[in-house]
């Protein structure tokens, strides 16, 4: 291996793991970014991007838990639309150095400054200073937030299903049918 940091996403999305490395390597020139589409955490690497949802595998917690017991100093960050709180608990317990939801574009935003702190400041990045328990509360905050999040989406889309129910009911169409 090379002396330049390097970077592995694994991802089974083609479009948001080449966009991702698109963006990764426009930011940061000078670290090997590599992209897989299978699962798997071969190779040495100094940061990991997990998908979690691999052809409807829950899989972000196994690769993070197996990295972290081969090269428990690297950066292990999940990115993924679809994670529950089994998976996050999971992910804390084995080490994971933060979760991100990939269908929020801010928080794709710090994904990437959570990166750029660690290459910045590699032994003084304060996610590999922050405590334990800090990490927790994080976390559970974390856990709150996607779950508001959720609840916030399925009410906008009962909204709108409920929009479009009553404007099939208030068409001239409807009208005509019910005559």
């Amino acid at each position: 291996m090379n002396n330049l940091p390097a970077i592995l996403i694994l991802d089974d999305d083609p479009v948001m793991l080449n966009l991702l490395a698109l963006r990764l390597n426009k930011r940061f020139p000078d670290l090997r970014v590599e992209t897989r589409q299978e699962p798997m955490a071969i190779g040495t690497y100094d940061i990991y991007i997990l998908d979690n949802d691999f052809q409807g595998r829950s899989l972000a917690a196994d690769l993070a838990e197996q990295i972290k017991q081969q090269q428990p100093d690297s950066l292990v960050l999940a990115l993924s639309g679809r994670l529950c709180t089994t998976t996050l608990k999971r992910l804390l317990n084995c080490g994971c150095d933060g979760a991100f939801d990939k269908s929020i574009p801010s928080d794709v935003d710090l994904l990437i400054a959570t990166i750029s702190e660690h290459v910045n400041n590699p032994n003084q990045s304060s996610i590999k200073k922050r405590e334990p328990q800090t990490r927790v509360v994080e976390t559970a905050r974390a856990i709150a937030g996607l779950i508001q999040d959720w609840n916030r989406r399925l009410e906008l889309e009962e909204k709108r299903d409920r929009s479009r129910i009553a404007d099939k009911h208030d068409s001239p169409l409807s009208e005509n049918l019910s005559t």
